[in-house]
């Protein structure tokens, strides 16, 4: 667990800086988290299987090759915002 301390004399400031660090750091995780989705679209799309099917009966036959690599971490990617 990370604790950070933070000492101000202008607690209203130290709010409104906080905020914005995590607003802007949700921005870049729904960034995330769209582009992975996007490219299993496209991996869906290219060989006419779903990212279910995939996982479950595929994955275990070419668990070596490139594609399922990329695809995988796409997956747990997507998998880890639920």
């Amino acid at each position: 667990m990370l604790t950070i301390t933070m000492k101000t004399d202008s607690p209203r400031e130290a709010v409104e800086i906080l905020q914005e660090a995590l607003e802007k750091e949700m921005l870049r995780l729904k960034y995330g988290l769209n582009l992975a989705r996007k490219r299993l679209k496209s991996f869906e799309k290219r060989y006419n299987v779903s990212s279910e099917t995939f996982m479950n009966e595929w994955r275990p036959k070419i668990w070596k090759a490139r594609t399922w690599s990329m695809w995988n971490g796409q997956e747990s990617i997507s998998f880890m915002a639920y």
